[in-house]
């Protein structure tokens, strides 16, 4: 009997786990289904095994019916993203970025291949083609790859002189 009071317990901690996360419930819960094992075994000596493989297949069909019906529950659609928040529908994670393909700017570190360049008034990190760019070269956006942007070099320096 206590065999099945301890499993009980751990799966209702395990299940406590999904609206009080942090870990404990879920830790606590997981060694009270080895503890219940054990005790199994010592208890029941004939059938202790049958008793852990049927904690097992209990334990593994209380966790894939959660998995499919909790999303549905009222709980699970506070806690779960009900909608994409893709770019159709307007939402980005970071700053447009397309917007700078083809312009100019300058180099304000070197790249090898990564540093930063300016475009307007504003700093951007960037990554050249893969070969090296001084510090002070213009440079011409030619891919947006999400944040990334690469830049190439256009050959002439902006402020004049030779570095």
């Amino acid at each position: 009997m206590l065999v099945l009071v301890l499993f009980l317990v751990a799966i209702t901690l395990i299940l406590l786990e999904l609206f009080l996360p942090g870990g404990v419930f879920g830790v606590v819960g997981a060694l009270l289904i080895v503890g219940s094992m054990v005790l199994a075994f010592r208890q029941y000596r004939e059938i202790g095994f049958w008793i852990v493989v049927g904690e097992l297949i209990a334990a593994t069909v209380i966790i894939l019916v959660g998995i499919k019906y909790f999303p549905q529950t009222r709980a699970g659609k506070l806690l779960i993203l009900g909608r994409r928040l893709d770019k159709k529908l307007g939402f980005s994670g970071t700053e447009q970025m397309e917007n700078y393909i083809g312009r100019e700017g300058t180099s304000l570190t070197q790249l090898r291949p990564a540093g930063i360049a300016q475009f307007d008034s504003k700093r951007l990190d960037v990554v050249s083609e893969g070969t090296f760019i001084d510090k002070d070269r213009i440079v011409k956006v030619v891919a947006v790859e999400g944040n990334r942007i690469v830049v190439r070099q256009q050959g002439t320096l902006t402020s004049g002189k030779e570095g």
